[in-house]
């Protein structure tokens, strides 16, 4: 019900240029006829499938690969593109983004929290951002709440940021016209 009101929103808005992000559950992994009606759901709206971009959950990812692997390739197909939220929460990470090939990686919020105080932590994301780069996946860094976090990243050459340092969480219904 959520992903079908989401595209009657974005159709009935008309926000072409906008890009949409839908968080999927682990339980979507779980059931084969969400697959089947996603598909079908995706095939039929192409021009707002393009639109959308599928977010799973790194650790559910790393537990379920194979389903997930299968989950994103199939948006693909279907011109939608796919995310790994929480990225970067582990060497395992670079497993993932090797398999899955995500159009998006979203740093983890924790990661991007100390990276102020950390050059470790420095080091690991300009890593991450190189990597997920050279193999043409864009880099979006979650939880951003500074100016000075944001300046940072932006020197690692961070795709994009999210996080109360763009805009606090809000309806819908009131969001357009508001683009950064």
């Amino acid at each position: 019900k959520i992903i079908e009101m989401i595209l009657q929103q974005i159709e009935s808005k008309a926000l072409p240029s906008q890009r949409w992000a839908i968080n999927l559950t682990p339980a979507s992994l779980q059931q084969n006829s969400f697959f089947i009606w996603l598909e079908r759901v995706l095939m039929r709206n192409r021009e707002v499938s393009a639109s959308l971009v599928f977010e799973l959950d790194e650790q559910v990812l790393q537990h379920q690969r194979l389903t997930g692997k299968r989950l994103l390739d199939m948006i693909r197909r279907c011109g939608a593109r796919s995310a790994v939220s929480h990225f970067g929460q582990g060497y395992g990470s670079f497993q993932l983004l090797r398999e899955i090939k995500p159009d998006y990686i979203k740093l983890s919020g924790p990661l991007v929290k100390q990276l102020e105080e950390d050059s470790t932590s420095q080091q690991f994301v300009r890593m991450i951002v190189d990597l997920a780069q050279r193999m043409g996946c864009h880099v979006i860094a979650e939880g951003v709440e500074t100016v000075e976090q944001k300046q940072l990243l932006e020197s690692m050459h961070v795709d994009g940021i999210q996080g109360y340092q763009v805009a606090k969480p809000g309806d819908f219904g009131t969001f357009k016209g508001q683009a950064i």
